[in-house]
């Protein structure tokens, strides 16, 4: 079998799966005129209302070849249709979920690596959104123990709220990239004759036109909100950056709730 959550995995999966991707690109792209699409075990397939039931046979017998099995629960058949608008204009696109028994059903967007297309808009899926708050009010809890904690220890009248890296963590604030310099990593030995890597401060050093430098900087991650930001001019959906206009409000929120308990 292949092991889960290594990095290695995927290589294994894509690796194992370049036949069958051979086959069904062979049969829904250059045949069919469709789209196909694998991101290590997830497939999406686009064509023809009219050759779904061919499709889903191809799959089927393809992949028993090599001793997979798709899981039922975790496909979905989606439909998109052209409709006009009620006022008039150009049509718009409206997808719709197939249930077993045939019947579609509007308003269940089709959802594919983190996101979610409706038809005319696409957005972050809403369960990575609610995580993300979900991970900010657990943030600020922490900090506000850590505060409590200080404050017993050290006596400590005002301690620091360690709202600015929260604000870097989780706000506009902290979402552009930084370029830093880095500490050295040095091979040494240690005592017990092991070889192991040391961290030392970056030194100026001269260069060839005798200027000091510090060599070549590296980008600093930003935070949730870079990554926002990145989709919604990549993809072109401004709707995404809207996801989270509340973001502030709900941080200030959370901090103001749990901070004002340690001063109680």
């Amino acid at each position: 079998g292949i092991p889960q959550g290594l990095p290695i995995s995927a290589v294994l999966a894509n690796i194992y799966l370049l036949e069958f991707d051979s086959i069904i690109y062979q049969k829904v792209v250059l045949e069919l005129n469709g789209v196909y699409k694998r991101y290590c075990d997830d497939i999406i397939i686009a064509c023809g209302a009219e050759y779904q039931i061919e499709i889903e046979k191809l799959v089927e017998d393809t992949i028993d070849q090599y001793q997979i099995e798709i899981s039922p629960e975790k496909t979905d058949i989606f439909r998109f249709r052209s409709l006009p608008k009620l006022q008039g204009g150009h049509n718009y696109i409206q997808c719709f979920k197939v249930e077993k028994d045939g019947v579609e059903k509007p308003g269940f967007p089709f959802s594919y690596l983190g996101f979610e297309f409706y038809g005319e808009k696409i957005l972050v899926k809403s369960s990575n959104i609610a995580k993300f708050y979900r991970r900010m009010i657990r943030a600020t809890k922490r900090k506000a123990r850590r505060i409590k904690l200080a404050r017993e220890k050290y006596l400590i009248e005002e301690p620091n709220v360690f709202s600015k890296k929260l604000f870097m963590l989780y706000s506009c604030h902290g979402k552009k990239s930084k370029f830093a310099w880095p500490d050295r990593r040095i091979w040494v030995t240690n005592t017990y004759g092991e070889y192991c890597y040391i961290k030392k401060p970056r030194r100026k050093e001269v260069n060839k036109n005798g200027k000091s430098e510090l060599g070549k900087p590296v980008k600093k991650r930003g935070n949730y909100l870079t990554y926002i930001d990145t989709a919604s001019r990549r993809i072109g959906q401004p709707y995404i950056k809207k996801q989270l206009r509340n973001h502030v409000k709900i941080l200030k929120n959370a901090m103001e709730k749990h901070y004002s308990k340690i001063y109680k």
